[in-house]
């Protein structure tokens, strides 16, 4: 019985150390400068594994309509994707939208901006993008065409 109960004790042993020997997830953060999600559907690149879509539509999210988000990758890879709109000057936490998996390579979701802050305050979109091995936060800016604000910067929002 002794015997028994060692070699199931070393059996275990050496399954949590061949086995359990899972790379740590590493967290990689990208900031988007060169594309409104406001105006356009924005493109990036993740390194050298895949590359990602994000659409916001309608375009210039009208503060009175919902609006869908949409998500594409080149991969098959990405395993869960959230997002959470970001007021710059404004103190709340906001709510991490989970867009819902639609086949293997697209994700989307529903979103509503209040009506009384949309014009008024700056705003970025950060991605979260999950897979086996890697947490992408992506920061995307927006521009708003109707009083020229410009919320290009977003290394502001980055430790939030």
């Amino acid at each position: 019985m002794k015997k028994i109960t060692m070699l199931l004790v070393v059996l275990t042993i050496l399954s949590f150390v061949f086995l359990g020997k899972n790379e740590p997830v590493r967290e990689r953060t990208i900031a988007v400068d060169d594309c409104s999600i406001m105006q356009d559907t924005c493109h990036v690149k993740m390194g050298d594994l895949f590359s990602l879509s994000f659409d916001v539509s309608p375009k210039g999210l009208p503060p009175t309509k919902e609006a869908i988000v949409t998500v594409k990758s080149s991969s098959a890879q990405v395993n869960k994707i959230e997002v959470v709109f970001l007021a710059v000057d404004l103190d709340y936490s906001p709510p991490k939208i989970r867009l819902n998996k639609v086949s293997d390579k697209k994700f989307n979701g529903r979103i509503f901006l209040s009506l009384c802050t949309l014009k008024k305050t700056k705003w970025i979109a950060n991605l979260m993008v999950y897979t086996d091995t890697d947490i992408w936060k992506i920061i995307f800016p927006f521009v708003h065409s109707g009083d020229r604000y410009n919320a290009i910067n977003p290394s502001l929002s980055i430790n939030k």
